[in-house]
């Protein structure tokens, strides 16, 4: 695999995903997130769950997308530290 390109099977557990041409699915976890953060009153959440199903790539996939599906950028902030 050379820089930049995307492996041939993307289905492997290997960490988190970093690379969101290779992030798949989770629209209504997305959208649930999303929708915490435009209400008129933004909450904070948690992301629970077994070991190794996702949450890490889920979260880091939201921070580098969150600007499309929340619209009122200029009042809120993101705070992500793994």
């Amino acid at each position: 695999m050379t820089s930049g390109a995307l492996p041939d099977n993307p289905f492997v557990a290997a960490g988190m995903i970093e690379d969101p041409r290779l992030f798949v699915g989770r629209k209504d976890e997305l959208h649930a997130i999303a929708s915490r953060m435009k209400g008129d009153q933004p909450t904070s959440i948690n992301i629970v769950g077994d070991k190794h199903i996702g949450k890490s790539s889920l979260l880091h996939y939201f921070v580098l997308t969150w600007q499309q599906r929340v619209f009122n950028t200029r009042t809120l902030k993101i705070i992500y530290r793994i």
